[in-house]
């Protein structure tokens, strides 16, 4: 009688501690309007993405407005707080290219709205030379938010 009760408890203390350790950083989001794109490039956020644990999508876009990547994302502190992302395997003939294939870093994405001057887990391969890195590819905060970093004049 009590083995099983133990069994149990082992058990759920497993899955309540698994839940914790992943926030879905790096899995591929909705995009709620993939015909609208995003003007002038940049990013965006979508909330409620119900898909991401966190429920907040982030959307990357190209100079022309494209899409280039959502992921779910979660707000951090450093980068570590980013290290279980999900990543694509460069190395893989299955390769995801809208998973990140490098790593993630801990940075501000967005100057305005709600999020304005928040860190975010970011794709390293989507940061943007003088806005949201330097040019050896060190994330800086924008101009903008408070203490902005200065990008190296090579950006």
């Amino acid at each position: 009688m009590r083995a099983p009760l133990v069994h149990s408890l082992v058990a759920l203390a497993g899955l309540l501690g698994a839940g914790c350790s992943n926030n879905g950083v790096g899995r591929k989001c909705i995009i709620p309007n993939p015909d609208a794109g995003i003007p002038g490039g940049g990013s965006q956020f979508s909330t409620p993405a119900l898909e991401c644990p966190t429920r907040i999508c982030l959307i990357q876009g190209d100079q022309s407005g494209a899409f280039t990547r959502s992921t779910c994302t979660a707000q951090c502190e450093t980068d570590s707080d980013c290290a279980n992302a999900v990543l694509s395997d460069p190395g893989s003939d299955k390769r995801d290219p809208l998973l990140c294939p490098t790593h993630y870093k801990c940075t501000v994405v967005n100057t305005v709205g709600s999020y304005k001057c928040k860190k975010f887990c970011v794709c390293h391969d989507d940061l943007v030379c003088g806005m949201t890195s330097d040019a050896d590819g060190g994330a800086i905060t924008p101009a903008g938010c408070e203490n902005p970093t200065t990008p190296p004049p090579s950006c």
